[in-house]
């Protein structure tokens, strides 16, 4: 008890890190915390999402949504 460590959200290529989240909050990395009992921790990593991760028909739908929103046929 009483002890600190040091936690470090180290996201893999293609992802970034989101926050922190249970005994602790905010997104910033690395952050100390200081154990005083049981605690559970989370990291969040969202998937970063380029132009080639997305295929044509996505962006067909978009463009049509965007010029139809209501979603009817007319």
């Amino acid at each position: 008890y009483g002890t600190e460590v040091v936690l470090d959200a180290a996201p893999a290529d293609g992802w970034k890190f989101k926050g922190w989240s249970g005994a602790v909050s905010g997104s910033e990395t690395p952050i100390t915390v200081t154990i005083d009992g049981d605690i559970d921790v989370a990291a969040t990593f969202t998937e970063i999402i380029t132009f080639d991760d997305v295929s044509e028909d996505y962006w067909a739908y978009d463009a049509i949504s965007a010029l139809n929103p209501s979603g009817s046929s007319s």
